[in-house]
């Protein structure tokens, strides 16, 4: 009797496996079906789209220029053939491949004087789009310097916004989802020593901001106490100008022209007439005072001479005195 009873589970096995392959491929036929739908709702949206576009473009060109656009994707245009006795309009069907050739030229001939036309059109030019952005783009040290600051500052808050999602997040899984917690926290460390980096790099360059202008402030101040502190004031516009353009560490330091600048404003480096200005006059200014220093330590060292050597001194500018108002030739005792 164990025999049948086996036969009986494994028949009744068999009509379940059928049946549940019966109900898999009645649920594939209507996943199959709701997917042909969307694809057909979808290529309907775009046949729409297509027409919208196509009727807004015929809304804007001209008669003529429509005309050519629908002779061109392939609906017929009447041409009128005139013969002994009346005219007929005959149709490309109707005049046949030899009659294609002269319905050609004639849009050729139409789209060649539409051509002139839309080349006067004013297109928007790109030079004056290259000209706004070389506007608005910084160029002068300090100028750079905030747009740096700013983009640390975006990055440090992008950053800080990852780890509050992270977070988030980490309290969201579950004690039994051990890998992710890990993986989570792995995440989380990283990006947190991440963000104490980008906020070292903010720092310093803030602390180099401030500095930069410091030094901006300075030159500019000892341009106006050149005259009254007797041209002390030229030692630091001679620092200055050295550390500017002849150091590594010249970011800190604005180049001639710039200490003219107070606020933030986009500022094209190439018109900065004012910068040759300071910087010849600070070298003719450099060349005038060491010949100052070199007349100064002459004269010392002529008074040293007479101070050391009074008598001879004192016979020398004698004789080449009387030799020079008087014309007499004496000759300088030694």
């Amino acid at each position: 009797m164990a025999l049948p009873a086996e036969k009986f589970d494994s028949e009744s096995e068999l009509k379940n496996q059928v049946k549940t392959s019966r109900d898999d491929i009645t649920d594939f036929e209507k996943k199959l079906q709701e997917k042909q739908r969307a694809r057909e709702l979808y290529q309907m949206q775009q046949t729409e789209r297509r027409q919208q576009a196509q009727q807004s473009e015929n809304e804007k060109l001209s008669p003529e220029q429509q005309k050519a656009k629908a002779h061109a994707q392939g609906a017929p245009m009447k041409v009128s053939a005139s013969y002994a006795g009346g005219s007929a309009d005959l149709s490309p069907t109707q005049t046949g491949d030899k009659k294609a050739g002269p319905i050609k030229s004639q849009e050729s001939s139409s789209d060649q004087e539409n051509k002139p036309a839309q080349s006067e059109q004013p297109a928007p030019s790109e030079n004056a789009e290259t000209q706004a952005e070389e506007e608005t783009k910084p160029q002068t040290r300090e100028q750079q310097m905030r747009r740096q600051l700013e983009q640390q500052r975006k990055d440090l808050n992008k950053t800080r916004e990852e780890i509050e999602d992270k977070k988030k997040k980490l309290e969201e899984l579950k004690d039994g989802q051990g890998f992710k917690r890990f993986r989570t926290q792995r995440q989380l460390d990283s990006q947190k020593k991440e963000a104490a980096k980008k906020q070292k790099m903010l720092a310093k360059t803030e602390g180099a901001l401030q500095k930069h202008l410091l030094f901006k402030q300075l030159l500019n101040k000892s341009w106006f106490s050149l005259v009254p502190s007797f041209g002390a004031a030229y030692l630091y516009i001679a620092f200055h100008f050295l550390n500017a353009y002849f150091t590594p560490w010249g970011n800190l330091f604005c180049r001639f022209g710039e200490e003219w600048l107070p606020d933030f404003k986009p500022f094209n480096v190439s018109n900065n007439k004012l910068e040759w200005v300071e910087i010849l006059g600070c070298v003719g200014l450099g060349l005038l005072l060491l010949g100052l220093v070199i007349l100064i330590l002459f004269g010392i060292s002529l008074l040293v001479y007479i101070w050391m050597n009074p008598i001879k001194s004192a016979i020398v500018i004698a004789f080449e005195g009387l030799k020079y108002f008087m014309g007499i030739p004496i000759g300088v005792i030694d």
